[in-house]
């Protein structure tokens, strides 16, 4: 078919793999929160509770808290998704390769998070299980990496 390539032509430059980390990271952050909110109301916490930690405001919101859980979950996808194109390229398709990457870089953001950031801000995060925190971010991550290879046009196993 003429004139059609162009339509499913994949060009893989790096601003396309960040536009694949920003919504890896939109999706992988939706599964994120679902976990943190199923492992709130294991712990006896609604999930509007939950989600308002994600608020640092003293008003704390869990509409709020919900979208800059969400808007982090970009940014931090982008950045893999830029970092991969980068760094990962000799394995981008890997799906394996690439969860695991994604795995090590969740768990990264939660050492960072964890160790640095959050000591000093008073954030209602504190308040997570350190155990449920880490696996969050090493879902996140994970689902990330595996999204990110998926999105490959050579995605293997």
């Amino acid at each position: 078919m003429t004139g059609t390539e162009h339509l499913t032509a994949r060009h893989n430059t790096l601003g396309d793999a960040a536009v694949d980390g920003l919504w890896g990271g939109a999706l992988a952050g939706v599964v994120m929160a679902a976990f943190v909110v199923g492992a709130g109301l294991l712990g006896g916490a609604g999930p509007a509770d939950t989600l308002a930690r994600f608020d640092p405001s003293a008003t704390a919101s869990p509409v709020t808290g919900a979208f800059l859980h969400l808007a982090a979950s970009c940014v931090y996808g982008t950045l893999f998704g830029s970092g991969w194109r980068i760094l990962g390229r000799r394995w981008i398709g890997r799906r394996p390769v690439a969860a695991a990457a994604g795995t090590a870089f969740g768990l990264a953001l939660w050492a960072v998070a964890e160790w640095i950031i959050l000591p000093g801000a008073g954030s209602g995060l504190r308040e997570f299980p350190p155990a449920s925190f880490a696996a969050a971010h090493l879902i996140f991550g994970a689902m990330l990496g595996w999204l990110l290879a998926t999105a490959s046009p050579r995605a293997t196993l």
